[in-house]
């Protein structure tokens, strides 16, 4: 995907969803606007070095081992649901 921030601010705007109530998991540089233009980025264990700073999470699985996972748990933690 080319953009991926104006496909998800114009995924956010169609559903009527503000930038600040998505969080968005990424990898790699392109993902670098994404992370930095909603409420909570995230990346993997293994994302690349020029994105690690730009999110507030820093999951501990790499992508495609587990990361999806790691985020359902942090979400069901956060709003009290069992992992």
């Amino acid at each position: 995907m080319a953009d991926k921030a104006a496909s998800l601010a114009q995924y956010a705007a169609e559903r009527k969803i503000p930038l600040s109530d998505i969080v968005y998991v990424g990898n790699y540089l392109n993902d670098r606007e994404c992370l930095t233009g909603v409420g909570c980025g995230i990346v993997v264990a293994d994302a690349h070095p020029a994105v690690r700073d730009l999110a507030q999470i820093r999951l501990e699985h790499n992508g495609g081992t587990g990361a999806v996972r790691e985020v359902c748990d942090l979400v069901l933690a956060k709003i009290g649901g069992a992992a």
